[in-house]
C-alpha cells in the first residue's frame, strides 16, 4: 500500500508480505473474517487499521507498521508483535497467542475495549505510552486476560476521579 487507504471490506486471506508505506493505511473493515496465515508479514511505517470484522492471526506475525484499532476483533493463536504504535480505542483483542507492543501504546479516554484470554505486554520505555480513563473508556479483562507492563517500560495511566478503568474478568 503505497498511499491512501486500501479497504478490505468483507473477507480476505493473506499469506504473503504487505508493505504499508508512511502515510498509507491497510484497513480491515466490514463483517467478514480476514485470515492472516503463516508466511504473512507487515512491513513499512504506515498503519494497519481494524474497524470491523475479525482479523484472525493463525501464526506468529510481526507488524513493522502500527495498528489503529477502533472496532472489530483481533484474534488468533499466533503471537503478534507490534513494533510501531498501537492505538486502541475500541473492539476486542482475543485468542491464545501473546500480543507484544514494542511501539507506543495509546488507549484514549473514550471507547470500550476488551482483552479476552490474551496477554498484552507493553515494552516501550519512551514514556509516550498512555492510558486515559474517563466515563465510558474502560478496559475489560476477560477469561484470564493480562495487561502487563514489562520491566523498564513506562506506561502513564491517568484516570478521572471516580472512574472505573479496568473491569477484571467480566465474562
Amino acid at each position: 500500500v503505497s498511499g491512501g487507504t486500501l479497504l478490505l471490506g468483507s473477507a480476505s486471506t493473506q499469506s504473503g508480505g504487505i508493505d504499508v508505506s508512511t502515510g498509507a493505511t491497510l484497513q480491515y473493515a466490514g463483517g467478514g473474517t480476514h485470515m492472516v496465515n503463516a508466511g504473512s508479514s507487515f512491513t513499512g511505517t504506515g498503519t494497519v487499521g481494524i474497524s470491523g470484522g475479525t482479523v484472525n492471526m493463525t501464526a506468529a506475525t510481526t507488524l513493522g507498521a502500527g495498528i489503529n484499532q477502533t472496532g472489530g476483533t483481533l484474534t488468533g493463536v499466533g503471537d503478534v508483535t507490534v513494533n510501531g504504535p498501537f492505538s486502541w480505542t475500541g473492539g476486542t483483542v482475543s485468542g491464545t497467542g501473546a500480543l507484544t507492543v514494542n511501539g507506543v501504546l495509546t488507549m484514549p479516554s473514550f471507547g470500550a475495549r476488551t482483552l479476552d484470554g490474551r496477554t498484552l505486554t507493553h515494552t516501550n520505555a519512551s514514556g509516550a505510552s498512555t492510558i486515559l480513563g474517563t466515563s465510558g473508556g474502560e478496559i475489560n479483562l476477560d477469561n484470564g486476560a493480562v495487561l502487563r507492563n514489562a520491566p523498564g517500560a513506562v506506561l502513564n495511566v491517568n484516570i478521572a476521579s471516580g472512574t472505573s478503568l479496568i473491569d477484571n474478568d467480566n465474562g
